[in-house]
């Protein structure tokens, strides 16, 4: 399936050099309910809740992208205001893509403390942590869990791309100055074709569409590999 991650042009431009996106930590992320989409009214359960919680916060990353490249409030909120980049991915099964769910309340569990896993099974952790307020239900998201490994020397956590996620578009914000051709080197050697192209607001609707007057760029697949040049002050 194609998926989009959409951000600032600088970091973009280090995924591209590096083959690699950053792991978001469950703290970092901008809503104070990640993970925590069970009712915990009852003491309980916001005691078994928080260790599950706690547990996951210390131990998972995620990569969260959307299905949807076009919409307008996306580019604004995760890709600097239209200045930044948005890359495509193709993404296999392999790498478990999961769905967000949206929902206008807080799942309701059932805890029962006679059972020795209190009743939390494996399918009703993935709809707690795949549940959000119906209010993001904008951002049309898919999540990938990766366990936390390593911390980088610049004490961030990656997940290398890899067969299972590839790239396959390259797409230039409506603000953003940079051309599809100076982008060819910074993609780099591919394994499958690549399209640079940039992005304009539609005519006719409230979205984004290709820009047809600025002719795309398709970086394909060689033998020879291209080294990405060193990133001036510009860019």
């Amino acid at each position: 399936m194609r998926l989009y991650y959409m951000t600032e042009e600088r970091w973009a431009l280090k995924i591209l050099r590096e083959r690699r996106l950053k792991i978001s930590l469950i703290n970092d992320a901008n809503d104070p309910f990640e993970l925590l989409g069970a009712s915990v009214g009852e003491k309980k359960t916001r005691s078994i809740m928080k260790t599950l919680h706690s547990h996951w916060v210390s131990t998972l990353g995620m990569l969260c992208m959307t299905t949807d490249w076009k919409s307008p409030v996306m580019w604004a909120h995760y890709a600097d205001k239209h200045h930044g980049l948005c890359l495509g991915f193709d993404v296999s099964e392999d790498a478990a893509p999961r769905e967000v769910q949206y929902s206008p309340q807080k799942l309701n569990l059932v805890i029962d403390l006679q059972h020795k896993t209190a009743g939390i099974t494996a399918d009703l952790i993935n709809t707690i942590v795949l549940t959000k307020f119906k209010e993001w239900s904008y951002e049309k998201e898919f999540r990938i869990f990766t366990q936390r490994v390593e911390r980088d020397t610049d004490d961030k956590y990656y997940y290398d791309l890899s067969p299972s996620v590839v790239l396959r578009e390259v797409i230039i914000g409506h603000r953003c100055e940079i051309k599809p051709s100076e982008l060819r080197s910074h993609v780099g050697s591919v394994e499958k074709s690549v399209s640079i192209f940039k992005a304009r607001p539609a005519f006719n609707a409230f979205e984004m569409v290709r820009q047809q007057k600025l002719t795309p760029v398709v970086v394909k697949p060689t033998n020879r590999p291209i080294k990405p040049p060193l990133l001036d002050a510009k860019h």
